[in-house]
């Protein structure tokens, strides 16, 4: 592994981790129907395609 390839698995791993607490943060400071709410239209966003591929199926 290249060292280059070290620090950019690296910073991504902060930046996410970063990203996760910034969040959290918001979460915790958002009225919980707020937060279901968003994460049912996330959820929903990513099955929805899900759902429809498998119809389509034979």
């Amino acid at each position: 592994m290249m060292p280059t390839d070290r620090l950019t698995m690296r910073s991504t791993t902060l930046d996410s981790s970063v990203n996760e607490k910034i969040a959290a943060a918001e979460m915790l400071t958002t009225p919980a129907m707020v937060v279901a709410s968003r994460m049912e239209i996330r959820v929903g966003s990513i099955l929805e395609p899900l759902c429809l591929a498998h119809r389509l199926e034979p």
